[in-house]
């Protein structure tokens, strides 16, 4: 009875003993916490960043370098450019270069564009947008790829300590846009006016006063995806009863089905990726080291 009683107590010494450890293994855990894993939105990062923070308690947020290559089947008469960035996103897009070429490889001149890169990321959204010409909020995207997290990593991986292009580089076929998906570009040109949230509660009110009901934007989505398929399925009634006198509405319904414009050949474009360390910045008062440029300096007449 004394042995048996003397390793009862052996083991609950042990078991408090591992206990404790893991206590403290968690404390000094809890300790170790970064004021990035503190945060709880990518805005908030953003506007610490903004501040200069980062740098005082830590390294700034990465940086997601993308290398725009080639392109291949973009054939637009007015030209063409790429809008990138990351879901989720507190910013605007980066755009590139716009390109005139028509036909065959595309040389992109290797255009780098840089995101903040938080590590919270989803994937990477890249558009191909056609260029009109007069206003940017007028251009719309015809053509998306969309990069999850994993692969960029992966891919980022790969190219770390290489210089050469080819690696981290993939050819991605890009999948054409609905005009209704496309059409949503319009809506962050909107929102530098007016954010649409509060644009929905405003005319919500005004229909709610006026004995109106506004439909929101999830149910206007509903009824164009109704209209969809009722179009479809009236396309296929046509079909099936092999009458033809109604051979442009089966054309105008096979399009709207889909979207999409079949006159456009499905584009291509090689991409590369890396994630580098954050910069920082130069010192708030370096502005003294810098010369004053010629053209501006004070002529003094004697």
């Amino acid at each position: 009875f004394g042995s048996s009683h003397l390793t009862d107590s052996s083991s609950c010494v042990g078991q408090r003993s591992r206990r404790a450890s893991a206590m403290d293994a968690l404390a000094m855990s809890t300790m170790q916490w970064s004021l990035a894993d503190m945060l709880p939105t990518r805005r908030i990062k953003q506007a610490v960043d903004g501040c200069g923070l980062f740098s005082a308690c830590m390294p700034p947020p990465r940086i997601l370098r993308i290398t725009l290559v080639t392109a291949m089947g973009v054939e637009l008469k007015s030209g063409f450019y790429f809008e990138a960035w990351t879901e989720p996103s507190a910013g605007y897009p980066k755009n590139s270069r716009i390109h005139h070429q028509r036909s065959g490889t595309v040389d992109l001149g290797c255009e780098q564009l840089e995101l903040d890169w938080f590590g919270d990321e989803r994937e990477l959204v890249l558009h191909l947008v056609e260029f009109t010409g007069t206003k940017q909020s007028r251009d719309l995207p015809i053509a998306e790829l969309r990069v999850p997290r994993a692969s960029i990593e992966r891919y980022a991986g790969e190219a770390n300590g290489h210089g050469e292009v080819r690696y981290g580089t993939r050819s991605f076929k890009m999948n054409p846009l609905a005009r209704q998906d496309a059409l949503q570009r319009k809506r962050r040109f909107q929102d530098m006016l007016l954010p649409s949230s509060l644009a929905a509660k405003l005319f919500t009110k005004i229909g709610e006063e006026q004995g109106l009901h506004i439909p929101s934007n999830d149910e206007l989505e509903k009824l164009r995806e109704e209209n969809r398929a009722l179009r479809q399925e009236n396309s296929a009634l046509w079909t099936t009863s092999g009458l033809s006198g109604n051979s442009a509405f089966v054309s105008f319904a096979s399009k709207s089905s889909s979207g999409t414009d079949s006159t456009k050949n499905m584009a291509t474009v090689a991409v590369r990726f890396e994630v580098l360390p954050g910069r920082h910045g130069v010192p708030n008062d370096s502005g003294s080291i810098f010369r004053k440029a010629s053209f501006q300096e004070e002529i003094s007449i004697q």
